[in-house]
């Protein structure tokens, strides 16, 4: 009984070493038409936090740059439909095929994640 107490410091311990910042997507290939979801947490929400997302493409292009608002329960998520270009001006879409980086900024803290995608030519 005597070690009870030892048990929860040590789970108390291991949550407070959880990442600042997490980033994913929900799949690892996407393919032109395709919604990429990006969500991740953060370990502590200030109100009105906003975790930056830059996705760069296979030349080492930004093809995406958005900041969204972290929710009440830590939270966030982007989505970006594949081939689209965020802004009607924007040279650059995920249109690509190749291996794209997708990175969150929030405060001091960063993560990454890549994701496959796979262009298809317009009308099969």
């Amino acid at each position: 009984e005597e070690q009870l107490p030892t048990t929860e410091e040590q789970e108390a311990g291991e949550q407070q070493q959880q990442q600042p910042l997490t980033v994913t997507t929900d799949r690892e290939s996407y393919s032109t038409g395709d919604t990429i979801v990006i969500t991740g947490t953060v370990a502590e929400r200030q109100p009105g936090s906003r975790v930056s997302i830059t996705v760069i493409d296979p030349q080492n292009e930004i093809v995406w740059r958005e900041s969204v608002t972290v929710t009440a329960n830590n939270t966030y998520q982007l989505e970006i439909e594949a081939g689209e270009p965020q802004y009607i001006i924007s040279p650059n879409a995920i249109d690509m095929s190749g291996t794209y980086l997708v990175t969150a900024s929030y405060r001091a803290a960063r993560a990454e994640t890549t994701f496959e995608f796979t262009a298809e030519e317009e009308g099969g």
